[in-house]
């Protein structure tokens, strides 16, 4: 059977996956989105952060019975997590919420915000939307090294045809000598987690 895909391969090539990007912009919320948004943070806010806390907890106990879906990304120089959209728990513009949230929450640990953008591509026949907030650790001047936090951090909300799929938290650290040690991401999540608005 080999040599009979090998010919159809050379005959009939698989198409290679493309992922066109359609449009590009700055992400600006509406009066009527930031005043619903206001609401939201008083209201609900802090249970979301816990349902994603109890989602992180048991994923690193390699449980998977939690009402948040909740993915850990581990590597030497990147870590996060990902959480995966229930409309049982949250509703799509709850989900853009947290997404804006978590990018305030960040922002009150000297972040600075570099970067908000929507970019909409083309991929295998369906459109994918992905906003980003791209936070830095605010710089200090006399420091003889950088003090890099928990490193640049990174929040995506990802939605597949106009329907949110997951959000997703990276922080990403320097090795460099001119840097001094990262904080842990253990640490930022305590912070998140916790109950400020």
């Amino acid at each position: 059977m080999g040599n009979l895909d090998d010919l159809l391969d050379r005959f009939l090539p698989k198409k290679k996956v493309e992922n066109f990007i359609v449009h590009q912009e700055i992400i600006e919320r509406n009066e009527g989105y930031l005043a619903r948004f206001e609401n939201w943070k008083e209201d609900h806010s802090s249970i979301f952060l816990q349902k994603i806390e109890k989602g992180y907890q048991a994923k690193l106990l390699n449980r998977d019975d939690t009402e948040v879906s909740v993915h850990i990304l581990s590597s030497k120089y990147a870590n996060g997590l990902a959480v995966t959209f229930d409309s049982a728990y949250i509703s799509e513009e709850g989900f853009s919420f947290l997404f804006d949230f978590l990018a305030e929450k960040i922002k009150l640990m000297s972040y600075r915000l570099i970067t908000s953008d929507l970019m909409i591509s083309e991929k295998m026949e369906r459109i994918e939307k992905k906003e980003k907030h791209y936070l830095k650790p605010i710089k200090s001047q006399n420091e003889v090294l950088i003090n890099q936090r928990f490193g640049n951090i990174l929040i995506e909300h990802i939605l597949v045809d106009d329907k949110p799929n997951y959000l997703k938290l990276t922080a990403n650290v320097y090795s460099d000598s001119k840097y001094q040690e990262p904080e842990s991401f253990e640490s930022l999540l305590k912070i998140l987690f916790s109950d400020t608005k």
